[in-house]
């Protein structure tokens, strides 16, 4: 069987054309489908992986003591509770002279905030985010003391004159309850101060000296896209 030589060169020169042509298109809408306008590229796009710790939590919670915040969450909650259990007391003694509950709705801010305390050194490994959260907190906690401080002492000081060794003996122990409330309430404020001291020189000593720098609002690790 004859073959014409022009076939063959025809053949010959359109087989690498085809497979130039196939091989462009499936570059072509590879490049299409998959990478993206050079115009829109100018850097890269950063993922920080799951459970990755950045230098400055690392810091952070190498140098947030936890020792002391355990004893001040503990302290906290006994006192969250004598001022509890004195409110019912003073009631129970005396409940229609000036009774006025705050302390047992004082309480729950309080005990809120020992929670936040206890749970950021015993579950939470003292991460920037429940410090600060725990920062809220304690901060509600002194606005209350400060309400519960302004209505017992007011009680006091209307009832010093009034309350002596002839009073009757009920009047007297709300009285004395009241004193022991002003001064747990105090004892709570300081507490409360306390906190606020350590996670202020904590900011200092792990992201001010290190790194220069007090961004201490970048909790969450999202991805990072550069413009």
């Amino acid at each position: 069987m004859d073959v014409d030589s022009s076939d063959i060169i025809q053949q010959t020169n359109s087989t690498p054309n085809r497979e130039y042509s196939t091989i462009s298109k499936a570059i072509g809408g590879f490049t299409s489908t998959h990478m993206l306008p050079v115009s829109n590229i100018v850097r890269p796009v950063y993922i920080n992986t799951p459970g990755s710790i950045s230098e400055k939590e690392q810091s952070w919670r190498s140098k947030f003591p936890k020792m002391p915040v355990l004893i001040l969450s503990i302290i906290e909650f006994i006192l969250t509770i004598i001022i509890f259990i004195i409110e019912i007391a003073s009631m129970v003694v005396l409940s229609n002279d000036g009774a006025t509950g705050a302390g047992i709705w004082c309480a729950i801010p309080f005990l809120f905030a020992t929670i936040c305390a206890f749970l950021l050194v015993e579950r939470k490994s003292r991460s920037r985010i429940w410090s600060t959260r725990t920062l809220i907190t304690q901060l509600i906690l002194i606005l209350f003391t400060f309400i519960l401080i302004s209505i017992t002492g007011h009680y006091i000081e209307n009832n010093s004159a009034f309350v002596t060794a002839l009073s009757p003996n009920s009047y007297q122990v709300k009285y004395h309850l009241m004193q022991a409330q002003l001064a747990s309430a105090v004892l709570l404020m300081f507490s409360g101060l306390t906190y606020i001291l350590i996670y202020i020189s904590i900011s200092y000593i792990a992201l001010w000296q290190p790194f220069h720098t007090l961004d201490i609002n970048d909790h969450s690790k999202q991805i990072i896209h550069f413009e």
